[in-house]
């Protein structure tokens, strides 16, 4: 069997071997060996037919060798435009052209120049996705809202207009179309489409330890705002002791149709607080929610950290949360091979959270969304080893970015979609992600399932995600 041969610059070797690996070894399963030499691209190579060759342009490593986490490095706005399609017709993207976040037009005036034996792509592949997958902008960015977190609005997906695209998959296809076109008989690892749906359990209950005077108020709020009667007594029923009653108890509903549908739902819970307006107050060991834990496992499905509001930049509590599920989770003789995490409130610092929960044992983190908007934070559809851009080096977690949340699509301080418009997003997501046969990661939390018409969107986004 022919081996693959790819010659890296050798110019940041840690940062050029890494984004190598992720997208052969990762996302096509090419086996490969890598060499070093003082080119100025990165060249591809066949053993049994040396004498063709790829070879991509090099502009990111070659500038940041002497830029590191410096502003000047990032990509000049507004980008240029590459009509792939006129090139590579037969390439599978979302739209004809693709924004050039690296990248230099060869003598032909193009991105792309193909002979008999050799083609040269403009488009710097390898950079861009370096820069995609560790969120280099957000390193050297650190505009931030009132929660700490990067906003939508400051990344470079969202200025210019592909936020809602998997950039990185469409540049290895770009990649992998060229190597095709070589060498017809080269193979890649078959992926499956997969959707994921997962829940931040904020509150097992909406009435959990909540006083007779707010549960009063909101059951009047649900007769005379929100016309329903059945929700008021559920509400007063709950608190009177029949719990699974609660308006937020809708885990035997996730589960029943995830179960329904051949899927499994991951739960994330908090075991600890550390803001006392952001975090929410429920024991994790109390017996209610010991006994949805046991449910959740004895059904199948998976249980996850949500670590709370201010552990994204706290090694210590972070660490101490995550001990404290899985202590819980043993107590209750509950075994999963890997164990994930997501941040409250989406709060994340690249690449700091990835490296308190790395040093904390997590197996892999899916908060990697935006708050503000749904798509492509990390411009790719699939987990991936992470990268820590400040020790510069690969971390042992991975990353399985989030598409798409409830609450993004839904609140009016972001995208603020009626429940039509939020299905037609989350099926243009649902498409790309197909296309590339990747992972559809959604965020639904169990109390945004309370009232019938809540449910019944949620029906149709699961439906939507495994039919398009």
């Amino acid at each position: 069997m022919d081996r693959l041969y790819v010659n890296i610059p050798g110019k940041l070797v840690s940062e050029e071997r890494y984004v190598v690996d992720t997208i052969f070894s990762d996302f096509l399963g090419v086996e490969y060996e890598l060499l070093s030499s003082e080119s100025d691209g990165f060249v591809l190579s066949l053993s049994g037919n040396p004498v063709k060759s790829i070879r991509v342009e090099n502009v990111f490593f070659s500038v940041l060798q002497n830029s590191w986490l410096k502003t000047e490095v990032l990509p000049k706005l507004p980008l240029d435009r590459w009509n792939v399609k006129e090139d590579l017709p037969e390439v599978m993207l979302c739209e004809d052209s693709v924004p050039v976040i690296y990248g230099k037009k060869l003598t032909n005036g193009s991105y792309f120049q193909q002979t008999d034996r050799n083609i040269t792509i403009g488009l710097d592949i390898f950079g861009s996705i370096f820069f995609m997958l560790t969120r280099y902008e957000e390193c050297v960015n650190r505009q931030c809202d009132q929660h700490e977190r990067y906003p939508a609005t400051e990344s470079i997906a969202f200025k210019e207009g592909f936020l809602m695209r998997p950039i990185v998959n469409e540049y290895v296809e770009i990649l992998w179309t060229a190597m095709k076109r070589l060498w017809p008989g080269i193979e890649r690892k078959k992926r499956n489409y997969r959707v994921i749906p997962t829940h931040d359990v904020d509150l097992p209950t909406m009435g959990y330890k909540r006083p007779w005077g707010l549960i009063l108020k909101s059951a009047l709020g649900d007769i005379v705002k929100r016309k329903s009667l059945k929700l008021s007594l559920r509400r007063l029923l709950a608190k009177a002791g029949a719990y699974k009653l609660d308006p937020g108890y809708s885990f035997d509903f996730i589960m029943d149709m995830s179960e329904e549908f051949g899927l499994t739902s991951e739960f994330y819970f908090m075991t600890d607080h550390s803001h006392p307006k952001y975090d929410t107050f429920y024991n994790f060991e109390d017996e209610h929610v010991t006994k949805i834990l046991r449910a959740i496992h004895e059904r199948g499905h998976i249980i996850g950290l949500h670590a709370s509001y201010n552990s994204y930049s706290d090694p210590k509590r972070i660490k101490r949360e995550f001990q404290k599920l899985i202590s819980g989770m043993e107590k209750l003789g509950i075994r999963q091979d890997k164990v994930g995490s997501r941040q409250h409130f989406l709060r994340f610092r690249v690449p700091v959270t990835w490296r308190i929960l790395d040093q904390a044992g997590v197996d892999y983190d899916t908060t990697l969304s935006f708050a503000q908007h749904v798509g492509f934070r990390a411009g790719t559809c699939y987990e991936y080893q992470v990268y820590d851009l400040e020790q510069r080096k690969p971390l042992k977690i991975r990353e399985r970015p989030l598409i798409a949340m409830d609450g993004s699509l839904l609140d009016r301080k972001y995208m603020g979609l009626d429940f039509e418009k939020a299905a037609e997003y989350v099926q243009v997501l649902a498409k790309r992600v197909r296309m590339f046969s990747g992972d559809l990661v959604l965020l639904w939390h169990n109390t945004r399932l309370t009232t019938h018409e809540e449910r019944q969107l949620y029906n149709i986004i699961i439906e939507m995600g495994l039919s398009v």
